[in-house]
């Protein structure tokens, strides 16, 4: 028996300066993620949103956190399967996902 190749993808959407943004998919894989959404200033001086993925904290989890003022929605996908919405109200609050259960 195989065992199927598990990628999952997570996109952030967040309304900076007035305008809804959303940003590039970050790909990760059972072993974890750590995701930090932020707000940066653009060439033309607007803000703009950026993630930054780095390795998890813990084995086998998705943290998500941001750095702003404003609702921040990270979509997660399996196998590019909608698998789950997180919204993540508060700054420095991150939230963490138990994949475990995704093999």
């Amino acid at each position: 028996m195989a065992f199927e190749q598990v990628t999952f993808t997570v996109l952030v959407e967040t309304v900076v300066g007035g305008d809804l943004q959303i940003s590039e998919p970050v790909s990760f894989t059972l072993a974890g993620v750590n995701v930090i959404a932020e707000t940066v200033t653009g060439p033309d001086g607007a803000p703009v949103l950026r993630v930054r993925a780095g390795p998890p904290s813990q084995q086998g989890f998705a943290r998500f956190e941001k750095t702003f003022m404003a609702l921040a929605t990270f979509k997660l996908y399996r196998n590019n399967q909608p698998l789950q919405s997180v919204e993540v109200r508060n700054m420095f609050n991150a939230i963490t996902l138990d994949l475990s259960n995704q093999g």
